[in-house]
């Protein structure tokens, strides 16, 4: 489960899958036609992660809602500035910005 410490659980719940359902039942209802989610990587109902297990659902009910199209866009890491890092995070940015400087050319 999420840590606390920006609000905990409770507060994810409340962005993640309570307002993404809303947002995109209100898109159906005021008739739009394509309708474009970002959700992560490795999205999947049946995760073991809370977030995964989260987007999974939301993308899955979105699916049942029926517009024309739907597009998902799942980014992978998002790198950029943040207040605090936790290691695993700070292990894995310093990977990715060699990885991204050597593919620069």
């Amino acid at each position: 489960m999420p840590d606390t410490q920006h609000g905990g659980y409770y507060n994810l719940r409340r962005i993640d899958p309570d307002l993404n359902l809303n947002l995109a039942r209100a898109a159906k209802a005021a008739g739009v036609s394509v309708y474009v989610l970002i959700t992560i990587a490795g999205a999947n109902k049946h995760a073991s992660s809370t977030l995964r297990k989260d987007m999974g659902i939301i993308e899955a009910t979105v699916t049942q809602l029926d517009f024309d199209k739907i597009v998902f866009l799942r980014p992978g890491l998002i790198i950029g500035a943040r207040e605090e890092i936790k290691l695993p995070e700070y292990g894995l940015w310093i990977f990715m910005k060699a990885v991204g400087m050597l593919s620069l050319g």
